[in-house]
């Protein structure tokens, strides 16, 4: 009986009611992106019975975010909790006190996005003449979405008609050659992603000359590393022979940006230059610079700084014994490439599977043994995740492809056939590991995609969990987890967040989809829970099972869950008196759970809680 006045009520709501004027379709709409975020405005609809408007916000591929209803006379709205790079629709309609509305609006577009802003000018710009060059150096721009620098030079300062390209990690340049005697100016700037400059620095003019007792360079080499001049971040000790004339007079030598060098022997024609290359040292191309109470010399780009490599490209001659992990000299394994890593390092994994040879730690409990030390990031050469295979023996088994030491980043992989594809995990609970960012990876056909356990902070986007026989991903006692733009099916559980002991766990969800897990699609113990613009459907079990008590819980516009159990469950009997009273969907909440597929029926365990589209469990 109450299911068939609930239907009435329903249906009932959805009548006109009266007031059959039409009424216009608002114009002048118009939609400015922000950061995470839209700014929306329009003309005012003139009908004298006129109550508000209503706007739709969809994805490219239709799915609902949300419906807005907005009360006249206000001709805006700012439509929040968006996600930078994704595309947006809009429309909108006007609508009356009786309940007629407008045809919805000609279909705009928006990509919310951090808004662009030029780089700032670059600092500490020096010129320092030399025999037929000039060295120019200057301190590092710091923001993230810069792209290079331009060198702008001539031969006057009103004339700077000829330019260099350089990337975001170089600090110096050498330019010649240049005529000796001949006056030349310089001045820099920096450029970011999106083509905005910065202003340039003040023009700086330097002269070069022939200095007769500067110590020249006529050539170089690493010993031990033949014809290369790559050398990989950690390297540790490298000796550097340097040729050239008066090099006995050197009373310095430094790489820019770098580290100095100590001088270990010097001749008339040659010299040694020895230096230890730390771990996480910034990458990139560096100009040795050598000197003497004569004067200077630089040499550009001498040593490129580089990625600690692997590589599968039978032209490259990977090799674990013979190689030096640098990109024109790469190892064989991810194990050997791990086994030289250090804090701050970054592993380059080249295009293949890296499957034969390798080792893998072994351990289903924790703690588990680890291959990656804390602080390294690991990636592939593509974003074309599939490009790097990291291939273990089954999910059956015991090895896990990445077992983290503490903070780490992994991007652009696929793991499949593994006890787990990434772990991070502290075995008490009080202690607490670091950070763990997951962009771009797929996590196929193992025991568990990814477990994190006892962390300060997940951060997982763009990435893809298929077939894991327990879990895509399990989280126990993480103080943060956010999780976007990333999609899951056919696993055991969906996404499994957990707290642990008395500890605060809470987890930020956005833009998913959750599809055949052979449970729940989301499983929630104690955590605090923000989920939006999501889709969990087609699981056996629940769309969201919320277990324990997880304090906040937030499920916002566009959430929708349509399963085979309940579309929403939190365990509990509705006489226990722990649940905020308002339970029920509310209309015009934006918030859809489908129709029950499977033996349960609408009762009092199929709840959605929406005051405001949030929901509170005290």
């Amino acid at each position: 009986m109450k299911q068939l006045l609930f239907l009435f009520a329903v249906l009932l709501s959805a009548c006109n009611g009266g007031g059959n004027a039409p009424l216009a379709t608002p114009s002048g709409f118009k939609a400015t992106a922000g950061d995470k975020s839209v700014q929306l405005t329009w003309n005012a609809n003139t009908e004298p019975d006129l109550k508000g408007y209503v706007v739709s916000v969809t994805l490219g591929d239709g799915a609902l975010v949300s419906n807005n209803p907005v009360n006249a006379p206000t001709t805006q709205l700012t439509v929040s909790a968006l996600s930078n790079g994704t595309t947006y629709t809009f429309r909108i309609a006007a609508e009356n006190a009786t309940g007629n509305r407008s045809g919805f609006s000609s279909p705009i577009t928006a990509m919310p996005g951090v808004p662009s802003v030029a780089p700032a000018k670059p600092t500490g710009l020096t010129a320092s003449a030399q025999n037929g060059q000039v060295l120019l150096a200057w301190n590092k721009n710091l923001e993230p979405d810069l792209k290079g620098y331009t060198l702008r030079y001539g031969s006057s300062a009103t004339s700077l008609d000829q330019s260099k390209s350089l990337p975001t990690s170089a600090v110096s340049t050498v330019v010649g050659p240049l005529t000796n005697g001949t006056p030349f100016f310089f001045a820099l700037e920096a450029e970011n992603n999106a083509g905005q400059a910065s202003p340039r620095t003040d023009v700086l003019a330097a002269t070069p000359q022939g200095a007769l007792l500067a110590p020249t360079i006529s050539g170089y080499s690493i010993i031990g590393y033949g014809n290369s001049t790559q050398v990989r971040q950690g390297a540790g000790g490298i000796e550097i022979v340097l040729q050239g004339e008066r090099l006995e007079a050197l009373s310095g030598a430094k790489l820019l940006g770098a580290f100095d060098l100590s001088i270990t022997d010097k001749q008339a024609n040659s010299a040694k230059l020895f230096a230890i290359v730390p771990h996480g040292i910034e990458i990139g191309p560096r100009t040795l610079l050598v000197s003497s109470g004569a004067g200077e010399v630089a040499v550009n780009d001498a040593i490129e700084i580089s990625k600690i490599t692997a590589a599968k490209t039978p032209g490259l001659n990977p090799s674990d014994t013979s190689g030096l992990g640098t990109p024109n000299k790469p190892y064989l394994t991810l194990s050997k490439a791990l086994s030289v890593a250090g804090a701050n390092d970054t592993v380059l994994l080249g295009a293949g599977t890296y499957s034969a040879g390798e080792t893998w730690p072994q351990g289903s409990m924790s703690p588990v043994a680890t291959n990656v030390p804390a602080g390294v990031t690991i990636e592939g050469q593509s974003s074309d995740r599939g490009a790097v295979l990291l291939e273990g023996t089954g999910a059956t088994g015991l090895g896990n492809a990445l077992s983290l030491e503490g903070s780490g980043t992994i991007r652009n992989l696929t793991l499949q056939g593994f006890n787990s594809g990434i772990r991070l995990e502290a075995g008490s609970t009080s202690t607490r590991l670091g950070v763990l960012r997951v962009d771009n990876v797929a996590a196929i056909d193992n025991r568990s995609g990814i477990r994190v356990f006892n962390a300060e902070r997940l951060e997982l986007s763009q990435s893809v969990f298929a077939n894991n026989a327990s879990q895509g991903l399990l989280t126990r006692g993480v103080s943060q987890v956010q999780l976007s733009q990333s999609q899951w099916s056919g696993n055991g559980v969906g996404i499994d967040l957990r707290n642990a002991g008395s500890q605060t766990s809470s987890a930020i969800l956005g833009q998913l989809s959750i599809t055949l897990s052979s449970t729940d699609g989301i499983f929630v113990q104690d955590v605090s829970l923000d989920l939006s613009n999501t889709r969990s459907a087609q699981n056996q079990g629940n769309g969201l099972f919320l277990a324990g008590r997880p304090g906040f819980v937030a499920l916002r516009a566009g959430t929708l869950l349509e399963q085979n159990g309940f579309g929403f469950d939190d365990g509990r009997s509705p006489d226990q008196g722990s649940i905020n009273a308002t339970r029920y969907l509310l209309p015009g909440s934006g918030v859809t759970i489908g129709a029950v597929v499977g033996p349960k029926q609408l009762g009092t365990y199929y709840r959605i809680i929406n005051a405001g589209n949030s929901i509170l469990f005290q």
